[in-house]
């Protein structure tokens, strides 16, 4: 059923004054195409919305089939006798334009400039400022900072009114006037904050004030907040005598909460928890659930305005249904809670909620989340744990603490801080989440690779092909421990490694050594290339009764072999599971790029997925 302009303007001012990650989602997934040309302007207005909540992804991954799947995005205008772009097409065009700009995709970003620049539109006239209003700073190309830092110099400090007033009417023209080329996409903010950066290069101190209202009034969008700190430190850069204002809009905060005990939250527990709440100012907060304490934070939570962010260990129906077994209030609870929530992901760790392995790969998850979203906002990370004296739980805290300590190591300049809190043991109660398991399960990084063009060889070609590609195979796991398991058939790999820092090295270097072989040397063609799926989780580690020898196998071996082919041949794709444990282990010598939600083969399902370079 078609959602009428009514509720679909309803919808969008919700979000607003209450924005979730988790609505603008069900937003999407709930209407068509159809749906928005009812007013294509307020696919401007969800655009901002997601661009300053930080999640431009979402905004991307919606418009893409939209703008890829139209053949034709000109329509013939009768009066004027040429082609020219439909209003929504160009909404759409800019609005993808600054999803990929968002995500680091220049290249596609300029090319929708290109392509728009010269359309005679009063449409991009008007709009295009208005989105890139929201989009300013937001890449991390130098030279989105050159039209504003020439502006900057030529201000006289002795003719500094009529110059700022020239300013302000300069950055006004940019917004009314047509697209800029995109190598200099700077429009002006909202008044209200150009307002407050230009009263602050003449007084800084007094300005003071005006950023922390202005600051508390956006603090729900934190790359407003991110952007708009790019701006101070550009102009504390050209007159230094602004350093006061150096730390005006602080950064967004980050906080993980974890508790290995399965107690009820106490008066003095949750005085403490608000107390470091307090203190800590989190915009964004990441939790599991597994506990009755986790579950508490989690409510706690999900009465401010912090952004909150659930992780669960299979799919929330499997989850709900697993907890309703051991507590139905509890599992009541749970169900309106991750209905109401911002968001929530699975670490796909498995239904098996009494497996250790399970939870120290899904804690692990939900720190590497929580420190990739910490870079992204330049803030501080709290990691904060509650456990109790109970030696059942001893195991489970120390795994959680060595990723801790880790994550700690990632960020500089002590942007980091641990926080445990013991609490006492009530021998009434179940006091550890962590049961015993007859899992064999072991944590895991898993490599499939695949030739494309294999198929095509001749009869002659296959072995003069396997010996060269085996050979570098064989050549470059001499620079590595050995891997816990190897099988190969045909043009195919399968590598377990027991380090994620292995496995995306060495997926690297292979990949690297396929494109430097000169195939035709050894007559064939040279159009060999490697598809490569990394993905890292639980694995276990079985004897086989026919070979006797050790296998891993289960449904994460599963995943990576139904991502490798997907892959683009001559690239690594890896899950977001590996891409999350490597910032939790604190493995920063990799370069991810998120690429989206990709179907993969034999309708395995949809998932993120991340291209993986060298840093």
């Amino acid at each position: 059923m078609a959602i009428s302009q009514q509720d679909l303007e309803a919808s969008i001012n919700n979000l607003r004054n209450y924005p979730s990650v988790t609505d603008i989602q069900d937003l999407f997934d709930n209407t068509v195409f159809d749906d928005w040309l009812i007013d294509p302007f307020l696919i401007l207005e969800i655009s901002s919305l997601c661009i300053n909540l930080d999640e431009p992804l979402i905004l991307w991954e919606w418009l893409r089939p939209w703008y890829n799947s139209s053949e034709n995005l000109e329509i013939y205008d009768p009066v004027l006798g040429y082609s020219k772009l439909s209003t929504l097409d160009l909404i759409i065009s800019i609005c993808w334009a600054g999803a990929c700009l968002c995500i680091g995709d220049i290249k596609s970003c300029r090319k929708i400039a290109d392509d728009l620049k010269e359309t005679d539109s009063s449409i991009l006239n008007l709009y295009t400022g208005k989105l890139l209003r929201d989009l300013w700073l937001m890449s991390a190309s130098p030279n989105d900072l050159e039209l504003l830092n020439t502006f900057l110099r030529n201000i006289k400090k002795d003719n500094i009114f009529s110059e700022l007033n020239s300013f302000i009417l300069l950055m006004n023209s940019i917004i009314t006037g047509t697209c800029p080329p995109f190598e200099y996409i700077n429009s002006q903010p909202e008044p209200e904050i150009t307002d407050i950066h230009l009263r602050a290069i003449i007084d800084p101190v007094s300005s003071l004030n005006q950023y922390q209202n202005w600051t508390l009034k956006n603090s729900l969008f934190p790359a407003k907040l991110r952007k708009e700190r790019q701006l101070l430190r550009e102009i504390i850069r050209v007159f230094p005598g602004c350093v006061a204002i150096t730390n005006a809009i602080p950064a967004g905060n980050t906080l993980v909460f974890a508790s290995t005990t399965g107690q009820h939250l106490s008066e003095d527990t949750l005085t403490t928890i608000k107390n470091l709440l307090d203190k800590k100012k989190p915009i964004v907060a990441f939790s599991t659930v597994f506990s009755q304490l986790e579950h508490s934070f989690q409510q706690l939570i999900d009465k401010s305005s912090i952004q909150v962010t659930a992780v669960l260990p299979c799919s929330k129906e499997i989850f709900i249904k697993h907890q309703s077994k051991k507590n139905t209030d509890f599992a009541t609870d749970l169900t309106s809670l991750l209905r109401n929530h911002h968001n929530v992901v699975s670490s796909m760790a498995g239904d098996d909620l009494s497996n250790p392995t399970l939870l120290d790969y899904t804690y692990q998850y939900t720190t590497g989340l929580a420190l990739m979203k910490t870079i992204r906002l330049g803030g501080n990370l709290t990691l904060f744990l509650i456990h109790s004296e109970s030696e059942t739980e001893q195991s489970l805290v120390r795994t959680i603490r060595e990723s801790w300590d880790a994550v700690k190591k990632s960020l500089p300049d002590n942007r980091c801080e641990i926080i445990t809190h013991q609490i006492n043991t009530d021998p009434v109660e179940n006091t550890s989440i962590r049961t015993n398991s007859k899992s064999h399960q072991i944590l895991a990084s898993m490599v499939f690779a695949d030739a494309s063009g294999f198929s095509k060889l001749t009869e002659d070609q296959i072995p003069v092909f396997m010996n060269i590609f085996l050979g570098n195979i064989s050549d470059i796991l001499n620079d590595f421990p050995s891997p816990l398991w190897i099988n190969t058939w045909g043009d195919s790999i399968y590598i377990v490694f027991d380090n994620v820092g292995s496995a995306g090295d060495f997926a690297l270097k292979l990949q690297s050594s396929v494109e430097k072989t000169t195939w035709s040397k050894w007559g064939l063609p040279d159009r060999l290339q490697l598809r490569v799926g990394i993905h890292c989780g639980p694995v276990h580690r079985l004897i086989n009764p026919v070979t006797g020898m050790v296998n891993y196998t289960g449904a994460h071996v599963i995943h990576t072999a139904r991502l490798e082919p997907v892959t683009p041949p001559g690239k690594v794709y890896v899950t977001e599971g590996f891409a999350a444990i490597c910032a939790a282990l604190g493995i920063h010598n990799f370069n991810f790029r998120y690429t989206g939600k990709v179907r993969y083969a034999k309708d395995f399902g949809t998932y993120p997925v991340y291209l993986l370079n060298s840093q």
